[in-house]
């Protein structure tokens, strides 16, 4: 089973962050986390893929057609029994617009 270390030494399974909800510092309900990229070479998280994104954030960051986005994992703040986010870049996921990007995702600061 994989694990995942936070900077505060916390361990968390890695299993238990997949369908948490993910929030901002200031309380707004961004999705759920959907999926997660591992470094290979460094075995760490680096990317998490929020998806069931909220109406409410899709709105507030004309996010209507996004079905995801995708957070570095550095902007994760906590792991609990939600996860919280900072302000930080993230990548959409499942767009017309992400597809044509020249990485496959179109790029905004949450």
């Amino acid at each position: 089973m994989a694990v995942i270390e936070h900077r505060d030494n916390m361990i968390t399974k890695l299993t238990k962050v997949f369908g948490k909800e993910v929030y901002t510092l200031s309380g707004s309900r961004v999705g759920r986390v959907e999926d997660v990229t591992i470094d290979v070479d460094t075995r760490k998280l680096s990317e998490v893929l929020i998806s069931n994104l909220d109406p409410a954030f899709q709105k507030r960051y004309e996010l209507e057609d996004a079905k995801g986005v995708i957070l570095p994992y550095s902007g994760i703040r906590a792991v609990h029994d939600i996860v919280l986010v900072n302000n930080i870049k993230y990548r959409l996921h499942g767009t017309e617009a992400a597809a044509q990007a020249q990485e496959g995702s179109e790029e905004g600061l949450l």
